[in-house]
């Protein structure tokens, strides 16, 4: 019986370079501020809350470059909670931000242009 042990690891062998062959490709930026990546995600209620007090949202910035991380806690999704926590990222960062990347919808990138074209 060892012919039938060896094309199961032939097989496990042939999977594990594939896999390899398959590794992702990744891509790096040149520099800080290059592209900042936005995203939102509600919190889910505490222990002690209702759906009444209703929940929190929180945002997060991400340069792609550093991995500098920012992040804040809002009471909702809108566009004007979208505006406040990108103009606190860009007074906090340090660099200039190029371009921003997200997967939200209008409310994100209405208020990155807003705050980037006043």
């Amino acid at each position: 019986m060892p012919g039938i042990w060896q094309k199961h690891l032939g097989k496990i062998e042939q999977s594990i370079q594939d896999k390899l062959a398959r590794k992702a490709r990744r891509y790096e930026k040149d520099y800080p501020g290059e592209l900042m990546h936005l995203d939102t995600k509600r919190l889910p209620l505490l222990a002690n809350e209702t759906k009444l007090d209703g929940h929190e949202y929180l945002f997060v910035a991400l340069d792609d470059y550093s991995r500098e991380l920012y992040a804040g806690i809002y009471p909702d999704k809108s566009m004007l909670s979208s505006s406040d926590f990108l103009d606190m990222v860009i007074g906090q960062c340090p660099y200039t931000i190029e371009r921003t990347l997200t997967d939200n919808g209008t409310r994100s990138t209405e208020a990155v242009t807003e705050s980037t074209y006043p």
